[in-house]
């Protein structure tokens, strides 16, 4: 009887330690992520919130792709619309698994105007199939315009093909001067 009680005793001392020792990892890696998140964050680089003059925009052409890191202005959309051009989102769509690890990339273009992102160039958003998918900005490209889509509300939408020979939806025109002429 005595041995049982000992054995039991140690049973109980061993699944009691392992268990100190499991929680302690796990706070510590909690800790670790937050800490890591943060210098994540604090390492994005912000979208410029200035605009590039008419002239500066003039010197883009179609195809030319500019990093984030090296992006000190945006182009002047409505002088882009005038030249039949159009500003795209170069952008990497991580799919998160279900411990919220990143998995698979795909990187895509995606049009001016189409979804909102934060100062750094990112969002989030859960896909049809319930996962939820981190989209971050790389950077931009100029793109030829290839169809426009008069919408039910009198804008005017413009499209561009991607990488992949998709025709994909920018944002709405906006040069006065394009709309009056396409009006």
């Amino acid at each position: 009887m005595k041995k049982m009680k000992r054995l039991f005793s140690l049973i109980l001392a061993s699944t009691m330690g392992m268990g100190l020792v499991g929680c302690s990892s796990s706070a510590n890696e909690e800790e670790t992520t937050k800490k890591t998140e943060t210098v994540e964050k604090e390492e994005t680089i912000a979208l410029p919130t200035e605009t590039m003059s008419p002239e500066e925009t003039l010197q883009l052409t179609a195809g030319t792709e500019i990093k984030l890191e090296d992006l000190e202005k945006m182009p002047d959309e409505a002088t882009l619309e005038e030249n039949n051009l159009m500003t795209t989102y170069n952008i990497v769509n991580s799919f998160l698994d279900e411990n919220g690890e990143k998995g698979k990339e795909i990187e895509m273009q995606e049009g001016l105007g189409v979804y909102e992102y934060d100062e750094h160039g990112y969002r989030e958003q859960v896909g049809s199939d319930g996962k939820t998918q981190e989209i971050q900005i790389t950077g931009i490209t100029i793109e030829e315009i290839t169809d426009l889509v008069h919408n039910n509300d009198g804008t005017i939408t413009k499209c561009f093909v991607d990488d992949y020979d998709q025709e994909v939806r920018g944002g709405n025109i906006i040069s006065e001067k394009l709309l009056a002429e396409l009006n």
